[in-house]
């Protein structure tokens, strides 16, 4: 038996620490991104009731106020970006409700 194994058995790895207040939801959903004179086609791909993960062909900058908007000429959600990065030829960004 190797070691790590043995050690494993009885001294098991902490569980991570879950740092999101609310649970997420997985999803792919078709929104446009509002930022001041400019909108961007989006994807949904998480949502909770404080924010959601978008992927976009844009760069968002972190702390950038924006509006979500899911179709055009309805719901709008105001957010603002908590981070963003790369996620290969777009962007993968966290977004926090303004409420």
């Amino acid at each position: 038996m190797k070691i790590s194994n043995f050690l494993q058995r009885f001294f098991p790895a902490p569980k991570p620490v879950e740092r999101r207040e609310s649970e997420r939801s997985a999803l792919s959903l078709p929104i446009q991104i509002l930022a001041q004179e400019e909108a961007w086609e989006a994807t949904m791909v998480e949502m909770s009731d404080k924010g959601a993960r978008i992927h976009l062909r844009e760069e968002l900058e972190p702390g950038q106020s924006l509006r979500i908007q899911f179709r055009p000429g309805e719901i709008r959600l105001a957010a603002h970006c908590r981070w963003a990065r790369r996620a290969g030829r777009g962007w993968l960004a966290g977004l926090q409700f303004d409420s």
